[in-house]
């Protein structure tokens, strides 16, 4: 059959070529010989795949478990971080409140108001008046006696005087 055209008839050579009912028979014998080692591992493949399925899946059941016990203890350590922090927390709370209370109390008892101020203040300036007029009073009095000196001086003069005049 090398001859393309199908209008001839086919030649000795081309009839050699084709193949016999013994090669057939071989070749169907090949192809059950195929499909009975096809069936078997594919039987194989889908025990092993079932093995492999039942593995995994209780390779997934404990490692959820796992997974499952891990996360209780995580929370129960986030839990009870949780608790110790609220606990300084409310402590340092509770402090910082007693502090604000010292410092208003404090400042309500014991720092000076406008009006203690105010007559600090006022005592201040009266003093410092009554101060004034006591230098200005020694400032005369100073001068009175300078005043009282001279005169001494003089007094002593005069009684000089009196005597050589006698």
């Amino acid at each position: 059959m090398n001859n393309t055209n199908n209008s001839e008839p086919a030649t000795k050579a081309d009839l050699k070529d084709l193949a016999t009912k013994a090669d057939i028979q071989a070749l169907k014998a090949d192809m059950q010989a195929l499909a009975q080692t096809t069936k078997a591992d594919t039987q194989a493949l889908k025990a092993d795949m079932q093995a492999l399925a039942q593995t995994t899946k209780a390779d997934m059941q404990a490692l959820a478990q796992t997974t499952k016990a891990d996360m209780q203890a995580l929370a129960q350590t986030t839990k009870a971080d949780l608790t110790a922090v609220d606990l300084k927390l409310s402590i340092a709370i509770a402090k910082t409140q007693a502090d604000v209370r010292d410092i208003k109390h404090h400042m309500a008892t014991k720092m000076a108001t406008k009006d203690d101020i105010n007559r600090i203040l006022g005592a201040i300036d009266t003093y410092t008046a009554e101060a004034i007029s006591y230098r200005n009073r020694d400032t005369l009095r100073g001068g009175k006696i300078m005043e009282h000196e001279t005169k001494l001086s003089n007094h002593e003069n005069r009684i000089t005087l009196l005597e050589t005049a006698k």
